[in-house]
């Protein structure tokens, strides 16, 4: 992790300890898309926290962070982008080998597309 990820990491966590949802909402993101059929969604970076949910193969996430836990790098994924710039605050961790840094191409298309019925 650099330096100044590292510091934005660390600004993060601050920002978000007394921060709503739209704030966490308005952090300094790389976008990545799953390449992994399934993404979990964890409250701390390990497999045995409280699991907050998943997400899907080619969904799109804001990841703030990373850590390294062990032989495992972990991804802090602050929300997923959905159509029309849509965000799903998820404020949680997912395994990073799962993650492919997304183009701006694949970033403008999804916020151009409409929101995916649920």
């Amino acid at each position: 992790m650099t330096t100044s990820f590292a510091v934005r990491v660390v600004t993060l966590f601050g920002l978000l300890a007394g921060a709503s949802a739209s704030h966490a909402q308005q952090v300094d993101c790389r976008f990545f898309r799953i390449t992994a059929d399934n993404l979990g969604i964890y409250t701390e970076p390990r497999g045995d926290s409280t699991f907050l949910g998943s997400l899907g193969k080619n969904d799109f996430v804001c990841v703030a962070g990373d850590q390294q836990v062990g032989d495992r790098k972990w991804a802090y994924v602050a929300y997923q982008l959905r159509g029309g710039d849509e965000r799903k605050t998820l404020d949680g961790w997912g395994i990073m080998t799962a993650l492919v840094p997304a183009s701006q191409d694949e970033v403008a298309a999804v916020r151009g597309r409409s929101r995916r019925k649920e």
